[in-house]
């Protein structure tokens, strides 16, 4: 498992977001891209895949690289290699 430390250039709240969407992932849950459906530990896991993914141009590739291959969130209009 990738540590939140190990994820480089996150902020403590994108960390926190990384790590609150890795454990749902891992027991099997599935991420929603609309705002607003379930909150986990007080995040809205809706709210930062759609942050992530519409933000993908200003993140650096080791952060586009952990979102596709630990999350499977893509890039807008792509699907992910996941």
């Amino acid at each position: 498992m990738v540590g939140v430390a190990s994820v480089p250039c996150l902020t403590r709240r994108a960390a926190g977001c990384f790590r609150i969407l890795q454990n749902h992932v891992r027991v099997g849950g599935t991420l929603s891209t609309a705002a607003g459906d379930v909150v986990v530990q007080g995040e809205d896991p809706g709210r930062c895949v759609s942050v992530r993914r519409f933000g993908w141009e200003q993140l650096v590739p080791a952060q586009q690289w952990f979102l596709e291959n630990i999350l499977g969130i893509g890039a807008p209009g792509r699907r992910s290699g996941r």
